[in-house]
């Protein structure tokens, strides 16, 4: 059975504000930090039109890509955000000779979304609810990243679809069976898409494991095969994961918030089996060319001696630490976007780095609230969650969410500080998806009083 008009009226409204800022000039996408490679490199992508500096990076989005056989493969860590953009790359490839148009590639994310809201159609029926919805999806600080070749775009396009086939599993609505395959599909994609989010294995496992609607659609056999095959996924990625990789994030929390924070500086490097003599890297960025991951003789120290749990052990020895660092990303999460990463191509006629207001409302409103406000932004966080719990009356599915976000501020917070506005986007879509799930048990209730 089809939705009605008025019902998929939501969908294309989506479908406009997309379309009207992700392929009609100019566009909106997000510049590279250098961290295209995840998904340009295994396609040896590279921009069409050689260009460097502020074009290059941060400064502009650059609208055309082309193979080049002479690149090499460059698989730096597992992602299956790579899918959509190999899926646009080998259906246009043949007929565009290698070149590959970035406006392409955001409406191909693009469309996900609009399946994961075609998919809820029929589920939720309010306007109000369809508004808020609309409003905090099809905000610029979501779609600018459809066009563009980060992780985060699969994370996020994976997670509403995921939320969108158990929306359609608790409510009942549709084949259970293909609902539940498309769901465990979805969670396979999210939790694939980026290294940060396999740690959500664990709260996913739970809503598997001990939800009752997920109990009936598959059997004991059928669910141990499953988690067996998240864990098989998760522990895959993590052999891909290069060895300067895991120590470049544990360096930044080391000497460019530790040691900054410290009168005996020494000390901190002692307790974490580092030289001494590596204050001089005080202050220093591990992409930097001072830094200690470039130097002959420290490169293998690091190595072999920073590690996220040692940095655990060190939080808990100084709890005041972690309390700073959480402090820190709640003030850079309140600026709900990462500005100094350009939304332009550098045919626009923009600035370097010039972001896009189109379709912010909601995002420049909280940060207009919040901006400078940590405690504030604190307590609405705090409230959403606490709101959701309490509205569901404690119901295992706004538990797991809560305990998602939970997870993703926390390692994003004390886990790297570098860029955490930006790590932190993961956590803000979470959040996002409590507020609709708030703001969409606060209408059936009314609905039900009425």
């Amino acid at each position: 059975m089809f939705p009605s008009a008025r019902q998929i009226f939501p969908v294309i409204v989506a479908a406009l504000i997309l379309c009207s800022q992700l392929a009609i000039s100019p566009i909106v996408g997000l510049a590279d930090n250098g961290d295209y490679v995840n998904v340009t490199g295994p396609l040896q992508l590279v921009p069409a039109t050689p260009v460097t500096g502020a074009e290059r990076y941060f400064g502009f989005v650059i609208p055309v890509w082309q193979h080049s056989p002479a690149e090499r493969v460059i698989v730096r860590l597992f992602t299956s955000t790579l899918l959509p953009t190999a899926a646009v790359y080998y259906l246009t490839g043949p007929f565009t000779d290698g070149l590959l148009g970035l406006r392409l590639v955001g409406l191909a994310h693009s469309a996900l979304l609009l399946a994961a809201l075609w998919l809820i159609v029929p589920i939720i029926r309010s306007p109000a609810v369809w508004i808020a919805i609309l409003a905090v999806l099809c905000d610029v600080a979501y779609f600018s990243y459809f066009n563009s070749f980060y992780m985060d775009v699969g994370s996020f396009l994976f997670l509403m679809l995921s939320a969108a086939f158990y929306a359609r599993i608790a409510a009942s609505y549709g084949n259970l069976r293909w609902n539940m395959g498309g769901l465990m599909i979805a969670v396979l994609l999210f939790l694939t898409s980026k290294l940060q989010h396999t740690f959500l294995i664990a709260p996913l496992l739970c809503l598997f494991l001990f939800d009752k609607r997920i109990r009936e659609a598959v059997s004991i056999k059928g669910m141990v095969a499953y988690a067996l095959l998240l864990c098989a996924a998760v522990w895959g990625m993590y052999q891909r994961v290069p060895q300067d990789y895991r120590a470049m994030a544990a360096y930044h929390i080391v000497f460019s918030d530790l040691l900054l924070n410290t009168q005996d500086q020494e000390a901190v490097l002692t307790e974490l089996g580092l030289p001494r003599e590596m204050t001089t890297f005080r202050g220093t960025d591990a992409f930097g060319a001072e830094s200690g991951m470039n130097h002959p003789n420290y490169r293998s120290v690091l190595l072999q001696h920073l590690s996220h749990a040692k940095l655990l052990g060190y939080y808990l020895r100084h709890p005041e630490a972690p309390m700073r660092l959480t402090l820190a990303a709640l003030k850079d999460g309140a600026y709900e976007r990462h500005f100094g990463h350009g939304n332009f191509t550098s045919s626009a006629g923009k600035q370097p780095g010039e972001t896009s207001h189109a379709f912010a409302i909601v995002s420049d409103t909280r940060r207009a609230l919040f901006e400078n406000r940590p405690l504030l932004y604190a307590f609405y966080l705090l409230a959403v969650a606490g709101g959701l719990i309490y509205a569901t009356r404690g119901a295992l599915p706004s538990l797991v969410l809560v305990a998602m976000a939970g997870l993703e501020f926390f390692l994003s917070a004390l886990a790297d500080c570098k860029e955490t506005g930006r790590h932190l986007f993961l956590f803000r879509a979470l959040m996002d998806l409590a507020l609709a799930a708030l703001i969409y048990q606060i209408a059936r209730r009314r609905q039900t009083a009425a």
